[in-house]
């Protein structure tokens, strides 16, 4: 490429008179640019809980199979979580039935007659829906059974704190944009039920407690990290 001579002198001169203007300072020229606009943003994970949320079951009687209940999830969030559940509950009787009268139990004693009788479980993606391809999840939940009775119970769930298993494909996290849900069934036990020594102490004789009762508390976590919350 030709430079014409003179811009060449020219920019010689411009350097060397800059030089010989901070020759006795030593006052270097510098040039500060400023980037505007750079996002370091991270990524979400954002649990969605649907389905027959909150339920409710009125004037249950002994035996009864109560009608099944839906919990569904979903990631909405750009990054992959792992799933985990717990089941809490809190006493919550009707106040115009005199405890004297009922042979109040306690909100333990209580969620001991609550059995979960069945549980099926199904996969959603949202390129395909719902699975529709259910399995049969009871085994899982049958592993929180602490007194060996075959069943488990809401008490029993309390007890174990998070459940102890997850809903996550073994080769990546389940909820990467996709989500489940379990159809669950409960079932309230014929009679009182026996723990292990100093489990529960009933303070009624198979006397059925009228207006007995407990809210149930469902709390889901998406971690992206494996293990169950603190």
């Amino acid at each position: 490429m030709q430079i014409n001579k003179k811009i060449l002198a020219s920019i010689v001169i411009i350097g060397l008179l800059a030089l010989a203007l901070g020759w006795g300072t030593h006052s270097w020229f510098s040039d500060t640019e400023t980037s505007t606009g750079n996002v370091f943003q991270a990524g979400t994970i954002d649990l969605i809980l649907f389905g027959d949320i909150p339920f409710e079951f009125y004037d249950i009687k002994p035996c009864e199979e109560l009608d099944p209940v839906t919990i569904a999830f979903q990631n909405i969030g750009q990054n992959p979580g792992y799933l985990y559940n717990k089941i809490t509950y809190t006493e919550n009787d009707k106040p115009e039935v005199p405890e004297s009268d009922a042979g109040n139990l306690n909100a333990d004693d209580f969620a001991a007659l609550i059995y979960v009788k069945a549980v099926t479980y199904e996969h959603y993606t949202p390129a395909g829906g719902w699975s529709g391809v259910t399995r049969d999840d009871l085994p899982n939940w049958v592993s929180m059974d602490l007194n060996g009775d075959g069943y488990v119970s809401l008490y029993e769930i309390k007890q174990v704190g998070w459940l102890p298993y997850d809903v996550n494909d073994p080769e990546e996290p389940l909820l990467d944009g996709d989500g489940g849900r379990w159809v669950i069934t409960f079932h309230m036990a014929d009679s009182l039920v026996s723990y292990p020594e100093g489990a529960l102490e009933f303070d009624v004789e198979d006397n059925w407690p009228q207006a007995d009762g407990i809210d149930m508390t469902w709390t889901a976590v998406l971690k992206q990290t494996p293990g169950p919350p603190a």
